[in-house]
């Protein structure tokens, strides 16, 4: 909107106070949560003064060497789509007629929508980061492309077919969907609603994980009957924890960049002073924002007692000599 006059400044004003008013009502009901719960500092700690604790990242230019076609052409063309409406953005400010236009109007919106989920990419730009954000972009890349070859086509017959196609696209695109969300609700209703674990109603869960989440859900039961308390060092942690309504804050979401400011030493230090605990570390190939110096603090500092399921069990012992799981009187034995 060119503001020109008074009374185009109060419409403009007008307009802002009541998007406005659309961002700060869920702001608010935000603000009151954080407060009756008490949790500002927990808030500033994870989410503000813990950022650079994040250091785990994707180049952006990797996605340029992965193997599908889709994902390096997409990765190409959204720089270039970004580049070319901010171009158009500015050459608006020196032709007001350019804000006038109704395929002008549509581009700046995408143009912000696209600016303002940026920080998706950031720091991981992978391939589901980035389809994320470059959904709407590769939507104004089309956009963009059919109006300017309707444009130079003008009022003829070809324009007319290129019409017709792109909204028969849109027609299967939304058949797609349609028949999509179909069989999701006939998934739904064929899959046993109980599944036996709490809070897992309506989810589909494998027969391999099922038996994970016995093997595992039986250990930590057991060990919390001997008086000790499980730790599972993983990502996937919820997964076995959600069905004993275990919540444990720090281990839960096991990554780089979700301990707070005080980051994997301060998990370290947590570690040390915790009594009659055991911690579960996966044999398997790790998640790519494992925190490793936790893991390997752990592996390298406490014994391992035995496998359950995935995962080897490590215990802390007062005789540093013990560690590795090999017993001074095993040695003696094996002499």
């Amino acid at each position: 909107m060119h503001v020109e006059t008074k009374e185009d400044f109060k419409r403009f004003l007008k307009i802002v106070l009541l998007r406005m008013a659309g961002i700060c009502i869920p702001i608010a009901f935000f603000v009151m949560y954080l407060t009756i719960n008490h949790i500002w500092n927990d808030f500033i700690d994870y989410t503000i003064t813990g950022v650079k604790t994040f250091s785990n990242k994707n180049s952006y230019l990797l996605l340029f060497h992965v193997d599908d076609l889709k994902i390096k052409i997409s990765a190409m063309i959204v720089p270039e789509q970004i580049v070319i409406m901010l171009i158009i953005y500015i050459i608006s400010f020196f032709n007001k007629k350019l804000e006038e236009k109704e395929w002008f109007k549509n581009i700046s919106i995408l143009l912000v929508y696209s600016i303002g989920i940026l920080p998706v990419i950031i720091p991981i730009a992978d391939q589901g980061h980035f389809m994320i954000w470059a959904t709407c972009v590769l939507i104004s890349f089309v956009y963009l492309v059919y109006t300017l070859v309707c444009k130079m086509l003008g009022e003829c017959k070809i324009r007319k077919i290129l019409h017709i196609f792109f909204n028969a696209f849109g027609i299967l695109i939304f058949a797609f969907t349609i028949i999509s969300s179909m069989y999701n609700i006939y998934v739904y209703f064929i899959t046993p609603k109980e599944t036996g674990y709490n809070h897992y109603k309506y989810i589909i869960v494998p027969e391999y994980m099922k038996n994970r989440i016995d093997t595992i859900g039986e250990f930590i039961e057991k060990k919390e009957t001997e008086g000790k308390k499980v730790y599972i060092l993983d990502c996937a942690a919820p997964i076995y924890k959600i069905p004993l309504e275990i919540y444990d804050k720090n281990y839960d979401m096991f990554n780089k960049g979700n301990f707070g400011s005080k980051g994997e030493e301060g998990i370290i230090q947590d570690i040390e002073q915790k009594e009659n605990a055991i911690f579960l570390i996966t044999m398997y190939d790790k998640n790519w924002q494992n925190p490793n110096e936790v893991t390997d603090y752990v592996v390298k500092n406490y014994k391992k007692i035995e496998t359950v399921s995935i995962f080897e069990t490590y215990e802390k012992i007062e005789n540093k000599e013990n560690i590795g799981g090999v017993d001074e009187e095993d040695i003696e034995n094996s002499n």
